[in-house]
């Protein structure tokens, strides 16, 4: 939904626990990390949830 340079948002089909930690990959934009479920709002069907990176993983777009 949503990327930042510490953080992401993304819309799941189940709730996810704040608090959790996860585990994601993408191919596009390319990002591999873990980080902290810090949000996780009902929209409809789907679930917004807000992840903040952890270990230090930070994203900054291709072009910078």
């Amino acid at each position: 939904m949503n990327l930042s340079e510490t953080g992401m948002q993304v819309e799941v089909p189940y709730q996810v626990v704040k608090g959790t930690y996860v585990t994601f990959t993408s191919s596009n934009p390319r990002l591999h990390g873990t980080g902290s479920v810090r949000s996780c709002i009902r929209r409809g069907a789907q679930y917004a949830v807000g992840v903040e990176f952890s270990g230090g993983l930070k994203w900054k777009p291709a072009s910078e």
